[in-house]
């Protein structure tokens, strides 16, 4: 089965290799931020996952997006639109971003604290990361005070969990073994 994720990537990198060749990355971020904000609409949603024709929700889409559509934008909205992939502008931009930072050498890591962490300490994870992985670092905290204590960073798939919260789950396994 075909998920969303398979879907999206060749359309975003396609659009990600047009904007590097065009010289205008962060424009295209902007459109594709937009035009996944238009079809996560209530109603855009709706008509998208509907039986209309792709005519049909392509004038719609337009409508939609006020006009703001140059020749480009239009045909990649007639391409999605033909494919049945506008539901997909979100993934899109979601992999838009990742290619544009691998591009610029930026890894996003989720750090995830019981509570604030102050700047120099946000700074010392940046730093270590950076070295860890050569790589600018982009770090997003998220307080959840259910890990306890410690943290936990996750950087794509990589998962690393210093949390109380797991060395309790541990321990009672080992308690319960």
């Amino acid at each position: 089965m075909v998920n969303g994720d398979t879907i999206s990537r060749p359309y975003a990198k396609a659009i990600f290799e047009f904007s590097v060749e065009s010289n205008q990355i962060d424009y295209w971020e902007k459109k594709l931020f937009f035009f996944s904000k238009v079809s996560e609409s209530k109603i855009i949603k709706k008509i998208l996952l509907s039986g209309y024709s792709y005519k049909y929700i392509i004038k719609v889409f337009s409508i939609a997006c006020e006009k703001k559509l140059g020749k480009i934008e239009k045909k990649i909205i007639y391409l999605l639109a033909i494919n049945k992939r506008l539901i997909y502008l979100k993934n899109i931009f979601s992999f838009f971003l990742k290619y544009k930072n691998q591009h610029n050498n930026i890894i996003k890591v989720d750090l995830i604290s019981p509570f604030n962490l102050s700047n120099s300490n946000m700074n010392n994870i940046s730093n270590f990361l950076k070295k860890k992985f050569s790589k600018n670092i982009t770090l997003n905290l998220i307080v959840d005070i259910s890990i306890i204590g410690g943290i936990i960073i996750k950087v794509d798939d990589l998962v690393i969990d210093n949390s109380l919260q797991t060395y309790l789950k541990q321990l009672k396994h080992i308690l319960h073994a």
